[in-house]
C-alpha cells in the first residue's frame, strides 16, 4: 500500500472553453495608430504595434498583449480595443484575424482592391481562412466624412465595392461576408436615407446599432475631455453574435435562453442603446419601420422581454434575392466550401465511360454521393433541411473534358413572425 496522500487528477476541460471554429473565423479592418516598441522598463519591454500586419487573437488578452488596450482607445480617441472586446464579449475562444490601417483611410480605400493594404490584402494573407469580416473606420478626433442619403458618403459608396472583393474572392473558393460601419446615420432624414436593397449587395451588410455610451467616454486615465465616436456603429458587437451563431443561425434570434440578448446589466453593456446618436424608444414605430424595409441593421426590444436584440440580419441584396438575410449567405457559402474541398481530389482523375462514350451509372451515383455526403453533413449539424446532388449520365466528358453537377439544398426554416387569432369561444371543437 502507498504512502497516504492527497491526489488530485487534472481536468483538461473544467473552464469550459469553446474551441475555436472554423465556421466562426472572422476579422475585423481597422483605422488605427502604430505604436513603437518600448524598452523604456528593460525588465518589461512592450512589443511595436504596427499597422498592415495581421494579427491572430483568441480573446481579448491576446489583443491586450500587442498593446491594443483600453488605454489606448482612450490615448488615441479611436474603438480598437472596444470592437475586439465586444467581439469576444460574444463569441469567446473564437478566432479573430484584426488588420490595422492608417487612420484617415477610408472605408472606399479600404475596398479598392488596388489599395496596397486593403480588404483585399487581408482576405488573401489570412489565405482564405476568413468567413466574415467586420469594417471599421476610427477616424481622426472621432468625427467621420460628409452624409448625402442619411449615411456617409463613404459608406455608400464602399458597399459594391465590398460586393466586387466578395465576388472576387468566392471564385476563388474562399467566398466572405463583409458587414461595414454604417457611419453617421441621420436620424432626422428617415423618410430620405439610402434604401440598401438599391446597391444589390448580397455579401454586404451596414450596421447602424449603437451603444449610445460609447459615442462620448470620459476617460478613466486621468484624461479630462470627452473621448467623441460621432457617427460610430456596433460592428465587433455585431460580428461576435454572428461568430457566437452556427451558420444557419441568425444574429437577430432573439432564443429560448435569450441568446441573441447584446444588453448586459454587469458590464454596462447596451444600457443607453439605439442608433444615429438617438435613443431607440425616441424613435417612433413608423420610423423603425423604415430603417428594417431600408436593410439597415439597428436594434429593437421586445415588450416584457429582457434584453436587447439586432432588428434583422439584413444583406444590401435587393427584395428578389436568395440572400437578403446573412445566414443564408453563410449556409451558401459553407456549402461551397465544403463542396469545393470534397470534389478538389477527383480533379483529373481518371474513369472508365460506356461504349457510347458515356459516364457509366456506377460512376454517376458515385460522384453524386460525394456532394450528398456534404448535405447529410450539414443536415446533421441543423445547416440545411436537405440537400441533392444531380448529375446528368448522359453527358459526354470526353470532349468537353468537364463534368457538370448541380448541387440544391433546403435552407433552414425561418419564424419571422408569428400572426394568428385570439377569441373567446363556446367550445374548442
Amino acid at each position: 500500500m502507498p504512502l497516504n496522500d492527497i491526489k488530485i487528477t487534472k481536468i483538461e476541460k473544467g473552464l469550459g472553453r469553446p474551441a475555436p471554429v472554423e465556421d466562426s473565423t472572422s476579422a475585423l479592418l481597422m483605422g488605427a495608430i502604430a505604436l513603437a516598441a518600448d524598452t523604456t522598463d528593460p525588465a518589461n519591454p512592450l512589443p511595436e504595434l504596427k499597422l498592415d500586419n495581421l494579427y491572430l487573437f483568441y480573446s481579448v488578452e491576446d489583443a491586450e498583449k500587442a498593446r491594443i488596450t483600453k488605454s489606448y482607445d482612450e490615448d488615441n480617441n479611436v474603438l480598437v480595443h472596444h470592437h475586439i472586446s465586444e467581439y469576444f464579449r460574444l463569441a469567446p475562444g473564437q478566432p479573430l484575424y484584426v488588420y490595422l490601417v492608417a487612420q484617415g483611410t477610408t472605408f472606399e480605400q479600404m475596398c479598392d482592391a488596388a489599395t496596397a493594404n486593403s480588404l483585399r490584402t487581408l482576405l488573401n494573407v489570412a489565405d482564405g481562412k476568413i468567413r466574415q469580416v467586420g469594417m471599421v473606420l476610427n477616424p481622426a478626433g472621432g468625427t467621420g466624412g460628409t452624409a448625402t442619403a442619411g449615411i456617409e458618403d463613404d459608406v455608400a459608396t464602399a458597399i459594391p465595392m465590398a460586393q466586387t472583393v466578395a465576388d472576387e474572392v468566392y471564385a476563388l473558393h474562399y467566398p466572405v461576408d463583409i458587414i461595414i460601419e454604417g457611419r453617421g446615420f441621420d436620424a432626422t432624414t428617415i423618410g430620405t436615407v439610402l434604401d440598401l436593397t438599391s446597391l444589390e449587395s448580397e455579401n454586404v451588410s451596414v450596421v447602424i446599432a449603437q451603444d449610445l455610451d460609447m459615442l462620448s467616454i470620459t476617460p478613466s486615465n486621468g484624461g479630462t475631455t470627452p473621448i467623441t465616436n460621432t457617427g460610430y456603429a456596433a460592428v465587433g458587437t455585431y460580428l461576435g453574435m454572428t461568430a457566437s451563431k452556427g451558420v444557419a443561425d441568425s444574429p437577430a434570434e432573439v432564443g429560448l435562453n435569450y441568446q441573441g440578448n447584446v444588453q448586459s446589466l454587469g458590464l454596462q453593456k447596451y444600457i443607453n442603446y439605439g442608433y444615429g446618436g438617438k435613443a431607440l424608444n425616441l424613435y417612433s414605430t413608423t420610423d423603425q419601420d423604415v430603417i428594417y424595409d431600408k436593410r439597415y441593421v439597428a436594434l429593437r426590444t421586445f415588450q416584457g422581454t429582457k434584453g436587447v436584440y439586432f432588428t434583422q440580419s439584413f444583406t444590401c441584396a435587393d427584395a428578389e434575392n436568395d440572400f437578403i438575410f446573412l445566414e443564408l449567405s453563410r449556409t451558401h457559402n459553407k456549402a461551397h466550401r465544403s463542396i469545393y474541398k470534397a470534389y478538389v481530389p477527383y480533379i483529373n482523375t481518371k474513369f472508365r465511360l460506356t461504349e457510347q462514350g458515356l459516364i457509366p451509372g456506377e460512376v454517376v451515383k458515385y460522384l453524386e454521393n460525394i456532394g450528398n455526403n456534404v448535405f447529410v453533413q450539414m443536415q446533421n449539424n441543423g445547416e440545411v433541411s436537405a440537400g441533392k446532388t444531380y448529375i446528368d449520365p448522359n453527358q459526354s466528358v470526353v470532349l468537353s473534358r468537364k463534368l457538370n453537377v448541380k448541387w440544391k439544398m433546403v435552407p433552414m426554416g425561418k419564424l419571422e413572425a408569428v400572426d394568428g387569432e385570439l377569441s373567446f369561444t363556446l367550445n374548442l371543437e
